[in-house]
């Protein structure tokens, strides 16, 4: 999803150009320090990316019936920032069978959500990657 869905609104800063984040381009610069700041020449997907090969899953839905989990960033973990601004994107993608969306928050995923379709009652979980359409 990070690489290729959609990418929604949210509070986002004037660096945040949602056309340019709807298009997939950039590389990967990095400097020293305990968090990364990656430069404004990367594509803001690979930040992200950087953060979610860190996240862990930190609980999951409290409804009971649904995937849905919050991610978080291990204290100790590396964060790679875009910038320095506070900004929140949503991303989603479609399968026959719900709507996945994953919230972004500062550059970090934070909770990848599962909506079912209307009728349903329940659905315990997340589509196949393959069968998402962005």
């Amino acid at each position: 999803m990070i690489r290729r869905a959609q990418v929604s609104g949210g509070l986002n800063g004037p660096s945040a150009k949602l056309l340019d984040l709807n298009r997939n381009r950039g590389r990967v610069a990095q400097r020293d320090g305990s968090a990364y700041q990656l430069r404004s020449g990367t594509d803001r997907r690979t930040v992200w990316a950087a953060n979610l090969s860190n996240t862990v899953v930190s609980e999951t839905c409290p409804c009971g019936t649904c995937p849905s989990i919050a991610l978080t960033l291990p204290g100790d973990t590396p964060r790679y920032a875009y910038d320095a601004e506070r900004s929140s994107f949503i991303l989603d993608a479609v399968a026959e069978s719900a709507i996945v969306v994953l919230f972004v928050e500062n550059d970090v995923p934070v909770y990848l959500e599962l909506v079912p379709p209307f009728n349903a009652t329940e659905v315990d979980e997340f589509p196949a990657a393959e069968s998402l359409v962005f």
